[in-house]
């Protein structure tokens, strides 16, 4: 089979979504004091996306997700779906209603940027400040339901 010619980029997935997206520059979607949370191990940020603005106006009433960010490394690029939000107990239940909205807007609306997804396919919910949510608690029990969403401090691209 030839190769692709025409990888698929982070801008050209969100020009085939159904949805109008705005690709910003390297990590410009997010605000800057949440910029440092990603860093870049190997390659570099390709642009990202404010999907929760993007969305705003036309579910407004949805539980969006926040950004998606394009990983370049050599002639391949992958896309980082990353949610920033508190990390405590009470926001579980939120953040898993987030991954779903994004799951079944994706999958039937950008189609192609959800086929992007990074090497292991996780949905990163970033915490904005501490984590709380002891392991002991229902809510821990709850995540931990959901392997396709990971809880971390912060997001290093590799």
């Amino acid at each position: 089979m030839p190769a692709n010619k025409n990888p698929l980029t982070l801008a050209k997935a969100a020009s085939l979504s159904q949805d109008r997206l705005n690709v910003k520059n390297s990590l410009d979607a997010l605000p800057k004091k949440y910029r440092p949370k990603i860093t870049v191990e190997d390659g570099s940020v390709s642009g990202s996306i404010d999907i929760d603005g993007d969305l705003a106006a036309k579910y407004p009433n949805d539980n969006r997700w926040d950004y998606v960010v394009g990983h370049l490394q050599g002639a391949s690029e992958k896309v980082y779906f990353i949610e920033i939000h508190s990390a405590t107990s009470k926001e579980v239940s939120r953040i898993i209603a987030k991954a779903k909205f994004l799951k079944e807007w994706a999958v039937s609306r950008a189609t192609e940027l959800w086929e992007m997804k990074g090497p292991d396919g996780k949905l990163y919910w970033l915490a904005s400040d501490k984590m709380n949510i002891p392991k002991t608690s229902r809510e821990y029990r709850l995540l931990s339901q959901h392997p396709s969403l990971r809880l971390m401090k912060s997001l290093p691209l590799k």
